[in-house]
């Protein structure tokens, strides 16, 4: 917990805390806030929305073995561009970096909307990831730059309860296109939102800025995180963990991070300055951001599965059931945002946060077949709250330890690291899902597997469940395949207890700053 003994004192007055970098009269301050709201729902409907069109989209489109790549585009991209977009918005302006996110998300939407095959579907997903990483990392750059960081607490709160709200709206609107309309319009529908985006022009001449670009350091960081990324998602399924493919795109992976700090130490304008890193605090929010992200996405993704698979939930249904964990997100993320605001102190909920998470997801783990509604409802909000009171804190942390002249950098820093612990605790619990699934099917139950279910599904378990609810709901061998569904969910949601588990032991490391007063603490 936070106390005087962690604390850092300064007596001179630090400007930091209570200016804005760019003072807005009221009408213009609510129009930017608008749009940022805008922009944030729009990201957070898109992250959330496909988890319930999955098993339609396959159906229409063919191509199983790449149904992953669906969310995993997405997620790699966003990666790859986040903390590219910190330094855009330095160079090229805040306005002009938003709208070239924003269109990128929307071509990339246009195009999954209209897309004829799989292939198709997930190089418009992974050009929807480009511009959706950009907008929710500039979003709170310009959140932060029009509010005070003594004030930053409650709007960041409102913020992040937008990003929740779009996260329950986009499984339930996701679910009812694919129940009574087309799952294409969960594409179309992120369209016309684009349309009331405003903010105002910067000045600047875009020739010159483009030499202030460090585009070698921009494409070694880009290809480096998906070095990694590919590895985690194909390993263990497509490809076996110590495959030559494997180890070497790991190895390249270390080498790409080595020379991206080379590189970083040697330009005039570095992407990630080598000074951030210095200080205890940066590398101890950093890896919270990674792990909050894992448990995260791992929590709203597989719950809707199981939801799906385990009790039988329509996509629409899926997406109703979640609701209580949303709206624990929602609350806390504006609820830590006005206590900050008014105390000043945010390190406390890094203990708290996951200490509550942890007890709501291992409660969420003990959910079977039989699990009543109350039940849910209790369990997924517990573990909505912890996680609700960490998603902001850790923006405003961040942004507290360090200058101003960082703020942009660090605020796409943290996204990155959030986005891509999300990408790696997801492809992790997915890895454990499916070897324990596979692990409960005898060789008895595979032969009738084989039997009944399309010879392109068999090598997915969840896939054999699902067609066998749809196509035969009496067969005797789906309640067995059901339990060892249920069996290997309990395993991947323990599993997934190490996430806030680390950011508990991480919050140690972290120096809390004051936020409130003139004086940085």
């Amino acid at each position: 917990m936070p106390d005087s003994d962690d604390i850092e004192s300064k007596q001179d007055i630090d400007p930091k805390f209570t200016t804005v970098r760019v003072k807005l009269e009221k009408i213009p301050f609510l129009c930017v806030l608008l749009s940022l709201i805008l922009g944030i729902f729009l990201a957070g409907l898109d992250q959330t929305i496909v988890s319930t069109a999955l098993k339609t989209i396959v159906a229409d489109l063919g191509h199983e073995e790449l149904n992953s790549w669906i969310g995993s585009a997405y997620m790699m991209t966003s990666c790859m561009f986040c903390t590219l977009y910190g330094k855009f918005a330095d160079i090229f302006g805040r306005r002009l970096t938003f709208i070239a996110a924003v269109t990128l998300f929307e071509l990339g939407s246009l195009l999954c909307g209209l897309a004829t095959s799989m292939p198709m579907l997930i190089v418009g997903r992974a050009l929807a990831g480009t511009g959706g990483g950009g907008i929710l990392s500039i979003s709170m750059i310009i959140l932060s730059d029009i509010v005070s960081i003594q004030d930053r607490g409650k709007y960041q709160g409102f913020v992040g309860a937008t990003y929740a709200v779009a996260a329950v709206v986009g499984p339930l609107v996701g679910g009812a296109f694919v129940d009574h309309a087309t799952w294409r319009w969960s594409f179309f529908v992120n369209i016309p939102v684009a349309l009331f985006l405003n903010f105002p022009a910067t000045p600047g001449s875009f020739k010159e800025k483009l030499h202030r670009v460090d585009f070698l350091g921009s494409a070694v960081l880009a290809t480096t995180i998906v070095l990694l990324l590919i590895p985690i998602q194909l390993g263990g399924n497509d490809w076996a963990w110590n495959s030559p493919q494997t180890i070497i795109c790991l190895i390249l992976f270390v080498l790409g991070t080595v020379l991206f700090v080379y590189i970083e130490g040697k330009v005039a304008e570095p992407i990630i300055p080598h000074a951030l890193f210095k200080t205890r605090t940066v590398s101890a929010l950093a890896c919270i951001a990674f792990f909050n992200g894992a448990g995260f996405f791992s929590s709203i993704y597989y719950n809707a599965l199981f939801f799906q698979v385990a009790q039988g939930y329509s996509a629409t249904d899926a997406g109703v059931q979640a609701i209580p964990f949303q709206f624990g997100v929602s609350f806390l993320s504006i609820m830590s945002g006005i206590i900050v605001s008014k105390t000043g102190q945010y390190k406390f909920f890094f203990f708290v946060g996951p200490a509550i998470n942890i007890v709501g997801v291992a409660l969420m783990a003990t959910m079977d077949q039989s699990t009543s509604i109350a039940q849910k409802i209790v369990y997924l909000l517990i573990a909505g709250i912890g996680v609700g009171s960490l998603n902001q804190m850790s923006v405003l942390a961040f942004q507290a330890s360090v200058d101003a002249e960082y703020m942009a950098i660090i605020t796409s820093v943290q996204r990155t690291f959030q986005q891509l612990g999300g990408s790696i605790g997801l492809s992790i619990i997915g890895n454990i899902l499916n070897s324990q699934l596979n692990a409960r099917i005898s060789s008895k139950m595979q032969e009738a597997i084989n039997a009944t279910v399309p010879l392109s599904l068999t090598s997915d378990p969840v896939s054999v469940i699902q067609y066998l609810q749809n196509q035969f709901p009496d067969s005797p061998i789906l309640t067995e395949l059901v339990n060892a569904f249920v069996a290997s969910y309990r395993m991947s949601y323990f599993s997934i207890l190490v996430f806030p588990a680390f950011v508990f032991c991480m919050a140690f490391f972290v120096t809390q700053y004051e936020v409130k007063s003139h004086k940085r603490k």
